[in-house]
């Protein structure tokens, strides 16, 4: 049997797996609206000051929550360190084009889930600087 353009129509089984694979991103988003929503709710969300900041090359694996990157062919990054409030220190690494023109003494928004980062967010003031130029 065959469909309205000549093509044999798929078994129902063959469109479900289709469905599905296409239901995990959108998975994927809600689980990650979720976690913010609570570490938001919880008021686990920080303001951090930027003590190191480099854009550089990507890591081979990128992120899951990434954007493609590019500068001269090659994937590039930002990754450095911050300082919350009180006085705890951590790393990031992110594959964001707001990310990459942080510099020591910018601020940003740190939603930490269960002592795990989970979501950075530009800080005050950064629609002033966000047409500075990298490279």
């Amino acid at each position: 049997m065959t469909g309205g353009l000549g093509f044999t129509r798929a078994p129902l089984s063959v469109s479900l797996i289709f469905v599905g694979v296409g239901f995990l991103p959108l998975l994927l988003a809600l689980f990650r609206i979720w976690q913010v929503r609570r570490a938001v709710r919880d008021g686990d969300a920080q303001l951090a000051e930027i003590v190191e900041a480099e854009a550089g090359r990507a890591r081979y694996r990128g992120t899951p929550w990434g954007e493609p990157l590019l500068q001269q062919g090659v994937p590039i990054a930002a990754k450095g360190t911050y300082r919350l409030g009180t006085g705890e220190t951590g790393s990031y690494y992110m594959q964001q084009s707001w990310a990459l023109p942080l510099r020591p003494g910018d601020r940003i928004w740190v939603v930490r889930l269960d002592g795990r980062d989970v979501l950075y967010a530009p800080g005050p003031g950064y629609a002033t600087r966000s047409s500075r130029v990298v490279g």
